[in-house]
């Protein structure tokens, strides 16, 4: 039996992994923005003003703004 394990990664976590390597100060400058615009709530969470989900738009995708600024 081999020591080998297979990894599933779907496209958006090669993506995100790309931005870690790849543009790293970039994606931090954008998420230090992105929590710039939330406010604490009463359990402490960080939450957005907009009554949706908010999403972002980054180098050609997009994600939930919360998955972004997790990953980052």
């Amino acid at each position: 039996m081999s020591d080998q394990h297979f990894v599933f990664r779907d496209d958006c976590e090669l993506w995100l992994q790309d931005i870690m390597n790849n543009h790293y100060e970039e994606a931090l400058s954008r998420a230090t923005s992105l929590l710039s615009q939330t406010s604490a709530d009463e359990n402490g969470c960080w939450v957005a003003s907009s009554k949706t989900r908010p999403k972002i738009r980054y180098r050609g995708r997009q994600v939930s703004a919360a998955r972004f600024v997790y990953c980052v």
